[in-house]
């Protein structure tokens, strides 16, 4: 299977992460933004990235990405549950990770590491830090209370621990929430997450 993606890629990297704990074989294919090799039109008309061809089946979106690996492998139900209401709770923190923590953290990482010259860096950067601090509580209560089950490496485990870990290589602290500094701790010492860890910035 190919996998279009960068290294730099949060979202890239949950699908390797997911494929080697799955044991599929993935070939990255770097898709560099003005350089020589570049995502094919023709595949994806929106050249977005994360995308997989599957010997021939081509798909985008992250989690869609990752459902499919789910279902079509044969995965483990502890990956992604099979029961309605189980699923369901994945789902609503994979949503929540995708729409609300992973822009936050996107600004993060381009502003203090990225691109910190631009213009509008420090205004970005304490928008996004206002709003971490009244999101990450939420995350906090989830883990303490395990309504999300943290022990092992999930769909919703991987998705929250690579954009934990972007917000460490940002240099933003997490000592303000325990459970969240330990869970991120914990899983990016994973052979999965140490084997996808990106080049640092």
């Amino acid at each position: 299977m190919d996998l279009y993606g960068h290294q730099l890629s949060a979202q890239t990297r949950e699908i390797r992460i997911l494929c080697a704990e799955l044991g599929i074989a993935c070939e990255l294919v770097e898709v560099n933004h003005g350089e020589a090799i570049y995502l094919p039109e023709a595949l994806n008309p929106l050249c977005k990235v994360p995308m997989i061809d599957d010997d021939g089946f081509v798909l985008s979106e992250v989690h869609t990405i990752q459902r499919y690996l789910v279902a079509s492998r044969g995965a483990d139900d502890s990956v992604y549950p099979a029961a309605l209401q189980l699923r369901a709770i994945a789902d609503q923190w994979l949503d929540w990770q995708a729409v609300r923590l992973t822009p936050l953290s996107a600004d993060q990482l381009y502003c203090r590491r990225l691109n910190p010259q631009v213009p509008e860096a420090t205004q970005r950067l304490e928008t996004s830090a206002d709003t971490l601090r009244q999101l990450l509580p939420e995350l906090e209560i989830a883990l303490i209370e395990q309504v999300i089950d943290a022990q092992g490496l999930s769909l919703v485990t991987i998705a929250l621990g690579v954009v934990l870990d972007q917000l460490v290589a940002a240099g933003y602290s997490l000592q303000g929430w325990p459970a969240i500094a330990e869970c991120q701790q914990r899983w990016s010492e994973t052979i999965a997450f140490k084997g996808t860890r990106p080049p640092p910035v």
